[in-house]
């Protein structure tokens, strides 16, 4: 699959990225494309910010329940591996079927990508995704 210079760009960008391209499953149980609420949007511009002056970032999210948090993580995490080198991410909740629940959705957004815009992943198991071109999972 050829990439375009404006495809390109959207795979730069993560909330671009998650927009056009990450599918998420609403508490109905319906796929649908990862829209930013207000919520995401605040986390995501206090952790760009950081990482614009910074370099970096570091962040603490205390957080109350079903505000999609932990969605955004998830997918914030999954872009970073799948667009860079050497990249590790581990999500670990304080149950083990949150913790599955939540490695469920990148098999998710993994599962949904069109084919091609993305090297095949090495490794794509219960436990694991591996993208042994970019030493990423």
């Amino acid at each position: 699959m050829q990439i375009s210079e404006e495809q390109l760009d959207t795979i730069r960008d993560f909330k671009k990225f998650a927009e056009k391209f990450l599918v998420i499953r609403t508490k109905k149980g319906d796929p649908r494309l990862f829209k930013f609420n207000r919520a995401q949007r605040y986390l995501h511009d206090k952790l760009e910010n950081q990482r614009r002056e910074h370099g970096r970032c570091l962040a603490v999210v205390l957080k109350g329940r079903q505000q999609g948090c932990s969605s955004y993580i998830q997918a914030r995490y999954f872009h970073k591996v799948i667009t860079s080198r050497g990249k590790k991410a581990f999500i670990l909740t304080h149950d083990k079927e949150a913790t599955k629940n939540l490695f469920g959705m990148a098999q998710r957004f993994y599962e949904n990508l069109p084919q091609g815009l993305i090297p095949k992943a090495d490794t794509a198991n219960a436990k694991e995704l591996y993208f042994r071109e970019f030493d990423s999972g």
